[in-house]
């Protein structure tokens, strides 16, 4: 079903994501192309794609619809992505909905203007189907396993310098070179041992910080002011 402010798809095919449950996911996006091109990404996952194509009507439909993850465009007219994301997070309806910046904006600059508006990830366009799928679940599982019980304990009511605190120091020093934008090849490279090493640092920061992506870890370090 479709008209002039949205669109919905609702996705028939059924398979696992560690959970038997239907994940309702909305795309605010101007560029009615882009929308077909993420509902191919999860053709048969378990999801219901709505969308719509103006931030108004996006405001809207997420506090009328109440989807599971947001997928959100910066440049938009009328309202920017930041904007939209602003007023999603002051409204207690819609802040605690898991927001992810979908732009072709990724200087660091925009990553960390998006993460502190309140986003929880960021993906540059033109972007790999595979990986914004593997995103979306990554935050989705996060978000889905949090007890009621760990939520009290989640990052969001840490101040970054105690988020930190549980890290060991060459979790620190891996952390700081994920803030400098660095590879794990580059930061394997920097610390003299095996890349496969520092996916294992990285993965322990990921649960340490209640994190699912390098751009969330990144913001709570610069934001404790490793770099």
């Amino acid at each position: 079903m479709s008209d002039e402010q949205g669109h919905s798809y609702p996705f028939k095919s059924m398979s696992p994501l560690e959970t038997s449950a239907r994940f309702k996911i909305l795309l605010i996006e101007d560029q009615p192309d882009l929308t077909d091109i993420v509902y191919q990404a999860f053709v048969g996952e378990p999801f219901q794609l709505i969308s719509d194509l103006t931030p108004t009507g996006g405001l809207e439909r997420a506090i009328k619809e109440k989807p599971d993850l947001i997928l959100l465009d910066v440049m938009m007219p009328g309202m920017n992505g930041y904007q939209v994301c602003a007023k999603l997070r002051e409204d207690r309806r819609t802040q605690h909905i898991p927001i992810i910046f979908l732009t072709a904006m990724d200087r660091m600059e925009h990553v960390l203007k998006g993460l502190d508006a309140g986003a929880c990830d960021y993906i540059s366009k033109p972007f790999d189907l595979r990986e914004l799928r593997a995103r979306v679940k990554a935050v989705l599982r996060t978000t889905t396993l949090k007890s009621p019980k760990k939520e009290n304990l989640s990052t969001s009511h840490l101040t970054p310098c105690s988020a930190l605190s549980n890290l060991t120091q060459k979790e620190i020093q891996v952390l700081r070179e994920i803030c400098h934008g660095s590879t794990n090849k580059e930061i394997a490279s920097l610390l003299s041992v095996s890349p496969f090493t520092i996916k294992n640092h990285i993965s322990n920061i990921f649960k340490k910080l209640h994190t699912s992506s390098r751009t969330e870890a990144a913001r709570i370090g610069i934001q404790a002011h490793l770099v």
